[in-house]
């Protein structure tokens, strides 16, 4: 079953055909026990939209009973008023509400409708929860924390009573801590983790150690963020353990660490110039800034002496993002390096000069010849060098590269770089290439169908150009819809042709 057949089995409920009724139950509750926390959150914000569902029945007037009667399983009742809850019509969600009010696994359900839109379903939600969630399991309550935060983004829901559910929650979880392992933490949804994390690490609840381990095990960034932003808050880290954060394998932790150390002596310190060839961009950035603020410690220089030498790689990428067009020929060398990673790099500090030339070099064609490297990190860097220096190819031979390239890698680059090119020019190349049944998954059929959907109405085109669009399309009627056509034919009429 798909999210959108919902709103056609659940009114199937009602029917006087007993078979149906029972065929729609077990569809429905097959779909509902399919669901994790993150999609029950969607189909709360995709059921509702089912206004037709109302055309049928008055829903005001039915009850829970009325779309459960004749279904013997207890669970397929249960999925049913559980998608209840989230139906179109203010009363029947909430009498679906009630009828689930005993049931903690549900609860989830409820919390969504903290932030209804109607005030008394808000109003009955929160006196449900309030009443029952001291007596819940520590399971339920962390199962509970997507919904909760999820409710928390909305702007309908009462702070005051919010704030209630949480203190709660938070008590539940504290209370059991030793119930919760810290080494399933990070395999919880990241809503979860953020609320356990910011109510765990704290020295009254784990020691530094404890959280040590969160920090290590945590594998997403935003979450690694969190971890470590508030473990060098709540605890107390002397200098020999910032320096130790500071060399952390996780950039993350170690971009923090550095502006903790900052923050604590407000200026440069003997040593930081080793940071500059750190592999992250944004700590090198930030020790340019504190070493620009505070000396007159020549970056530049630094990151020049180091070319040619086993620190080469970062400095390549220091030498583009400190130096200067004319630059370009110490670093062009590089592209001819036999080593992929000085390729990559140096293609991406040419690109951030801005550079077009190299010497005699034309930095354009070198960038095109590496768009099909069999090394797909030199393609990538190749293409964002193309994209961000601007550089163009011309349609008609981005067009007749790509239909003669076999590479899917760099036939997607191609593709890109010809929805770039000026829209008039590109069209006929793109109503070439384009199959409509596929533009909704195929990548390179999605860029071109937006491609061909923008159109510069301020253009100025020749009319032999203007009669080989209009050849293409007629050439390419069977796979051109006639809106489509249409809407480029009135273009045609409206722009200026010369």
């Amino acid at each position: 079953m798909e999210i959108n057949d919902l709103a056609v089995w659940y009114p199937m409920l009602l029917s006087r055909d007993a078979a149906l009724v029972n065929k729609a139950a077990e569809a429905i509750h097959a779909y509902m026990c399919s669901l994790d926390a993150p999609h029950i959150i969607r189909l709360d914000r995709v059921f509702r939209q089912y206004t037709s569902m109302e055309w049928s029945y008055d829903w005001e007037k039915l009850s829970p009973a009325d779309v459960t009667k004749g279904i013997k399983d207890s669970g397929m009742r249960l999925s049913i008023l559980r998608l209840g809850t989230l139906h179109p019509n203010g009363y029947f969600r909430e009498k679906c509400m009630k009828k689930i009010a005993g049931d903690e696994a549900s609860f989830g359900y409820i919390a969504l409708r903290l932030n209804d839109w109607v005030l008394q379903i808000r109003e009955t939600a929160y006196r449900i929860l309030s009443k029952r969630l001291d007596k819940i399991k520590v399971d339920t309550a962390v199962g509970l924390l997507p919904f909760i935060s999820r409710t928390k983004k909305g702007e309908r829901y009462g702070y005051q009573q919010f704030q209630e559910i949480e203190e709660k929650l938070s008590a539940k979880i504290l209370l059991h801590r030793e119930e919760i392992s810290l080494d399933t933490i990070r395999t919880y949804p990241p809503a979860t983790k953020r609320f356990l994390y910011k109510i765990m690490i704290s020295p009254k609840v784990l020691s530094k150690q404890e959280a040590q381990r969160l920090l290590e095990r945590e594998r997403n960034g935003n979450e690694k963020a969190l971890v470590i932003r508030l473990i060098l808050q709540e605890y107390e880290c002397c200098e020999t353990e910032i320096e130790t954060y500071l060399h952390n394998k996780s950039p993350i932790v170690r971009k923090k660490a550095l502006e903790v150390k900052y923050d604590r002596l407000g200026s440069a310190w003997d040593g930081i110039e080793e940071y500059l060839l750190d592999t992250a961009r944004g700590i090198r950035s930030d020790v340019c800034y504190i070493l620009r603020r505070h000396t007159k410690f020549d970056i530049l220089s630094y990151y020049r002496e180091r070319l040619h030498t086993g620190e080469e790689a970062v400095a390549i990428l220091g030498v583009g993002e400190n130096g200067s067009a004319e630059d370009a020929d110490i670093l062009a060398e590089y592209l001819y390096a036999d080593r992929p990673r000085l390729v990559k790099n140096a293609l991406k500090a040419l690109s951030t000069l801005r550079a077009v030339k190299a010497g005699e070099v034309n930095l354009a064609d070198i960038y095109w010849d590496y768009l099909n490297n069999a090394d797909a990190s030199i393609a990538k860097a190749a293409y964002n060098a193309i994209d961000k220096s601007e550089i163009s190819y011309g349609s008609d031979k981005l067009y007749r590269t790509f239909v003669d390239c076999a590479n899917d890698n760099t036939r997607k680059y191609l593709i890109r770089l010809l929805a770039k090119e000026p829209s008039w020019e590109r069209l006929p190349y793109l109503l070439s290439l384009y199959e409509p049944h596929r533009h909704t998954a195929d990548d390179i059929q999605l860029w071109i169908y937006k491609a061909l959907s923008s159109r510069n109405v301020y253009a100025r085109i020749t009319r032999e150009w203007a009669d080989f669009i209009k050849d293409t399309m007629e050439q390419r009627k069977e796979r051109i819809s006639d809106r489509l056509k249409k809407e480029i034919l009135f273009d045609l009429e409206h722009i200026s042709i010369i």
